[in-house]
């Protein structure tokens, strides 16, 4: 056969046979993997913020005007409070002046408080989170004595997560453990409630180590004592183990000494990692 025929026989035998060949040796050879797009591995955004809490020491306790007032310390609270860039708190002993006081020098933020009387709030900037749910349970206070404890539910408006905020003051005397149970109790409630939510627990709990280990067992954690270990203050925050702390900052010297009677206020900045259920 002359050359230029078996070339063209050639050609045509590789035109029919190619696409057969190729799906042979497609099969034959291992998968490999494929590269998922970005589209597919990317995470929703959660919610990040920063959470303040202290002992605003109640305004009885010092002269009702000048420098010294409760009025005057709570100014000087807020101050502070927008300065380091606070988008949420919560607050123990609170009384009407402070209240008032805290609503005239933040106005972009909204304060929730248990009821009259010395009080607890909470507070959070409305830009950045919408009230879902407010109300307030029954707690105790000193002698057994029943005090309404504020609760807050918020979504955060850039993410949609849930967080709930309680404020509390505990007595020193033997009612505070079980105040402590009644607190813990309406944690679990809240997460049967509201499905996935993140639960901040603060105040003034008048016990440290103690309140961390219950928190420990509660799936909560004490900020700045993760592990129920060592020591804690009396005024702590505890959240639950959805939370991840990326700072701690315990606020001392001169100027937290004109707003309060105790020795720190505190700040934790924040970001949520998963939701946490019931």
């Amino acid at each position: 056969m002359p050359d230029v025929r078996r070339r063209a026989l050639l050609l045509v035998v590789t035109a029919v046979l190619a696409p057969t060949l190729g799906a042979v040796l497609q099969l034959a050879s291992p998968a490999r993997a494929v590269r998922p797009t970005a589209q597919a591995t990317a995470q929703p955004a959660r919610a990040t913020g920063s959470f303040f809490w202290a002992n605003a020491w109640a305004a009885h306790h010092t002269a009702a005007h000048g420098p010294g007032s409760g009025a005057a310390r709570m100014r000087r609270l807020v101050r502070l409070v927008r300065g380091s860039g606070v988008g949420l708190g919560a607050l123990a002993e609170l009384e009407r002046s402070q209240i008032t006081a805290f609503r005239r020098s933040a106005p972009s933020y909204r304060l929730l408080v248990g009821g009259r009387g010395t009080t607890n709030g909470i507070f959070w900037d409305s830009g950045a989170y919408d009230l879902v749910e407010g109300y307030a349970f029954r707690g105790l206070s000193y002698g057994g004595r029943p005090v309404r404890v504020p609760v807050a539910v918020l979504r955060d408006r850039a993410t949609g997560d849930l967080l709930a905020v309680i404020a509390v003051h505990n007595p020193r005397d033997r009612w505070r453990d079980r105040a402590l149970g009644r607190e813990l109790q309406e944690v679990r409630r809240l997460r049967r409630a509201h499905g996935p939510v993140s639960v901040f627990l603060a105040g003034d709990f008048n016990a440290g180590t103690s309140v961390a280990c219950r928190a420990h067992r509660a799936r909560l954690f004490s900020v700045g004592n993760r592990g129920c270990r060592g020591s804690a203050p009396i005024d702590q925050l505890l959240a639950d183990r959805s939370v991840r702390v990326r700072s701690y900052r315990r606020m001392t010297g001169a100027r937290v000494g004109r707003i309060t009677d105790h020795p720190a206020v505190y700040r934790a900045r924040f970001a949520i990692t998963e939701t946490t259920s019931s």
